[in-house]
């Protein structure tokens, strides 16, 4: 979505954390939004099982793991309707 196609680098991605984080936040937060909602649809539905991969968590520092990306994972836990 932020690189236009696959990535190896992330620099996108990463200039976005670096450079305006608080709109990386808010992007990350919709996404979040949109991903629950249909994954509770999913499961509503019937489905047994789903699974999400966080393609670029990995190339991240482990502060900034935690600094941005950990805070909408705790933020989405808080939700009432969100599932575990």
């Amino acid at each position: 979505m932020v690189e236009g196609g696959s990535s190896k680098e992330f620099q996108y991605i990463k200039a976005m954390l670096y450079g305006a984080p608080g709109e990386l936040h808010r992007l990350l937060g919709v996404i979040t939004q949109a991903t629950l909602a249909y994954l509770n649809a999913q499961i509503a539905a019937g489905a047994q099982a789903v699974m999400v991969f966080d393609t670029w968590g990995g190339a991240l520092t482990p502060a900034d793991y935690r600094g941005v990306l950990a805070a909408l994972h705790a933020a989405d836990r808080r939700r009432p309707d969100a599932r575990a």
